[in-house]
């Protein structure tokens, strides 16, 4: 039986009270034939010594030790240097399920797709997981993809890439927006609209652990509007390639952002500074014109946002009523 080599990409930044864990639970793969690269991203603690002695104890294992330069520089320099025909990440403050590779390579076999993703679920240190027996595997079209609402798709898929594997090509010519705060989101609409069909396993095969100091834990800053901004571009990319559907989908996904926004922003007293407030406003009204031009978006959303625009306080009342 063929088994291709599958590459295991894990940023690694100051994380030295998981990083045991997590390359424990990828040595212990059922899958073996991986190839496990450890990005040491300029770390400050223990964490570039914990992952020389794991290369000590396993030949499968690479460690680069690079200057700090954030998770997608990491990630970008493990696809730069990965060699598998399939590649997986994982964050070094996760884990994942003994049979995470094994079962979304089956996955992508049995139904020839580039693509498959896995549930997750978020744990913290105190956490005992038992692994739970594989459920059933759900096949997704290519005009399920194309012609859907984003968030129909997004909602299977997740705007994530820790949950996935991925066939090598998917990557080229695709990486990871420097200095950005959403970089998953960077590559999702390049990622969806290269891909034929995908599967999505109906098993928790990732653990994703509670680390207060995990980006995703900081408070929220107006760098968050970096979500917004990243999948602009990607709107912009894809109506200059003339797929009108794709791009309304994706003008879809970007204004729906504002609301998620808004709601952490003022909880977060983002908006006490009069700047970031006009930085908020004045994208989204940006955005909203877009919206309103276009045929391929319901009246419904676009008189959602008129709402949400001209009276953002029905966005905090809607979260807490919902």
């Amino acid at each position: 039986m063929n088994q291709p080599l599958v590459s295991c990409i894990v940023p690694v930044y100051n994380v030295e009270k998981y990083l045991d864990k997590c390359v424990e639970s990828i040595v212990n793969q059922t899958y073996k034939n991986i190839e496990i690269i450890l990005i040491d991203d300029g770390s400050s603690d223990n964490s570039p010594n914990i992952c020389d002695k794991w290369k000590e104890r396993d030949s499968r294992i690479i460690v680069i030790h690079k200057k700090n330069g954030g998770l997608s520089t990491a990630r970008n320099v493990g696809l730069d240097r990965m060699t598998g025909e399939w590649v997986v990440f994982v964050d070094s403050d996760d884990y994942i399920h003994s049979q995470y590779i094994e079962v979304l390579l089956f996955a992508v076999n049995k139904y020839k797709v580039d693509l498959a993703s896995c549930n997750y679920v978020e744990v913290n240190e105190n956490n005992i997981i038992e692994e739970e027996k594989i459920k059933s595997i759900k096949y997704i079209k290519k005009e399920f993809i194309k012609s859907s609402s984003v968030y129909g798709v997004t909602e299977d898929i997740k705007i994530i890439v820790w949950n996935k594997i991925f066939k090598r090509n998917i990557f080229e010519n695709i990486r990871f927006p420097i200095n950005r705060v959403c970089e998953d989101i960077g590559v999702l609409f390049y990622i969806l609209d290269k891909i034929e069909n995908y599967c999505m396993v109906d098993s928790t095969l990732y653990y994703y652990q509670y680390n207060q100091e995990s980006i995703w834990r900081k408070k929220w800053s107006i760098d968050y509007m970096d979500r917004i901004d990243v999948v602009y571009e990607q709107y912009l990319h894809f109506k200059n390639k003339g797929d009108e559907k794709f791009v309304a989908s994706i003008l879809e996904f970007c204004i729906n952002c504002f609301p998620t926004n808004y709601v952490k922003f003022k909880e977060a007293n983002i908006f006490q500074n009069f700047e970031n407030k006009r930085i908020y406003f004045s994208r989204y009204k940006k955005i909203l014109l877009l919206v309103l031009k276009n045929t391929n978006l319901s009246w419904k959303l676009k008189v959602k946002h008129l709402i949400f625009y001209y009276l953002p306080v029905t966005m905090s009342y809607l979260k807490e009523n919902r």
